[in-house]
């Protein structure tokens, strides 16, 4: 829980987040179609959604993390298979940007 809480105080305080919430909010004109006594619904809505999906990340890491962790083959398994799909990331982007420079 220690882990839970230091993390969303660092979200929290991470100016970037705070700039994208406000370019967020207000890009979508949702603060302009709302009336005052629904923004506490919204706020936190918007916090609840956020901290059951870091309460879900970092759950499904720790228990992700104990599986791999337990030997060295599953470890390096891991790691190789991480590789892969960072290179494939990579490979897709360069292909994406190639085409998109031929109709430029």
């Amino acid at each position: 829980m220690n882990s839970y809480i230091v993390t969303l105080l660092l979200t929290l305080s991470n100016p970037m987040t705070i700039i994208f919430s406000l370019g967020v909010f207000s890009a979508s004109g949702v603060l302009l179609s709302h009336s005052s006594s629904n923004m506490p619904f919204l706020v936190s809505g918007v916090f609840l959604g956020s901290a059951l999906w870091w309460m879900g990340l970092t759950g499904s890491t720790a228990l992700f993390r104990t599986n791999i962790m337990s030997g060295r083959s599953k470890q390096l398994m891991f790691n190789k298979l991480s590789g892969l799909v960072m290179l494939s990331f990579g490979i897709v982007s360069l292909i994406q940007s190639l085409n998109l420079q031929e109709f430029l």
